[in-house]
């Protein structure tokens, strides 16, 4: 585990289990680029931009939470988190350093065993089943 992995899991929630911050984001189809939900603008997470524009960085702060490990939260979730690096564009600011990048694919994102899915009006849901499947 890096050191600020250890900054982030060490992070508990209010129930005590380990916490991260993610940045929920789309991908742009046909591009490298991913759009933010709370975004406009699409953004190059592999970008080492010096600093971010204010209205890129608002976009990425309107679009995070965090996730603790509990009953609606795997543990496997949150590790397969903290386990990924921060992107590069998340470096160069000190609001987004120790953020993930969640980039939500329409059928769902793998995190181990658990698939991930955004929905609008329901919003963060996670769940075992088999993606091929449906």
């Amino acid at each position: 585990m890096r050191p600020d992995d250890e900054e982030t899991v060490a992070a508990a929630g209010e129930d005590g289990g380990p916490t991260v911050r993610v940045v929920l984001l789309r991908p742009v189809p046909r591009s490298p680029l991913v759009l933010p939900l709370a975004g406009h603008a699409p953004v190059d997470l592999q970008a080492h931009e010096p600093a971010i524009d204010n209205e890129t960085l608002q976009s990425l702060l309107g679009s995070s939470l965090f996730l603790t490990a509990d009953e609606d939260v795997p543990v496997e979730v949150v590790e397969a988190l903290c386990g990924m690096p921060v992107p590069p564009l998340f470096r160069t600011s000190p609001w987004l350093r120790r953020c993930r990048a969640l980039v939500l694919e329409e059928e769902g994102t793998r995190l181990g065993s658990v698939r991930v899915v955004y929905r609008t009006g329901l919003g963060l849901r996670m769940d075992s089943a088999d993606m091929t499947g449906g």
